[in-house]
């Protein structure tokens, strides 16, 4: 069992135990914070797994605080930015079609000005999935569609393939490394 980040080994007691919380070479917590369960990685199978991404996002989900929005997986933020983007689409369609109406009948007024309140929410909650996106990584999608959440699943996949391996031995014509 190794360092899910550095791929150095952990050291167990006796009784196979984790001897420390932290790895010795990068520092890294080997527990996870909130369980307590050790958070370890089997040299050869692929890369430690560190955030389990969810099958399916809610419109729901992107009221919550910003403090929940970051635990998710960057991959579940564009499924969320790609939802709360439709939803202000939707909503800033109705506010156009009932601010026209109101300019023909007064009665629409109202409407418009709920339409806009929540339009403005939705902008807002847009805003926060993209700043998240842009403190985790600089930059936030300004585009979300099939093609682009193919590349996105496609290194996801590729990267929890490949493995932390460090050879040591000196390749010689023939000789296959390990």
């Amino acid at each position: 069992m190794n360092c899910p980040f550095c791929g150095s080994e952990a050291k167990f007691n006796k009784n196979g135990i984790l001897a420390v919380a932290e790895c010795e070479f990068c520092g890294a917590a080997l527990t996870d914070p909130d369980t307590g369960y050790p958070k370890l990685w089997n040299e050869g199978k692929g890369r430690y797994n560190f955030h389990n991404i969810k099958a399916n996002m809610f419109l729901e989900l992107a009221e919550q605080s910003v403090q929940i929005l970051r635990t998710y997986h960057t991959y579940d933020l564009y499924l969320l930015l790609k939802e709360v983007r439709n939803e202000r689409a939707s909503m800033y369609h109705g506010l156009h079609i009932f601010n026209k109406a109101s300019d023909q009948e007064d009665g629409f007024k109202e409407v418009a000005d709920v339409q806009g309140k929540d339009y403005e929410y939705w902008t807002r909650r847009m805003f926060v999935i993209e700043n998240i996106l842009r403190e985790r990584q600089g930059w936030f999608p300004e585009r979300i569609d099939a093609k682009f959440l193919s590349g996105v699943e496609d290194k996801i996949r590729k990267c929890l393939k490949k493995n932390m391996v460090i050879r040591k031995e000196r390749k010689t014509e023939g000789s296959k490394v390990k």
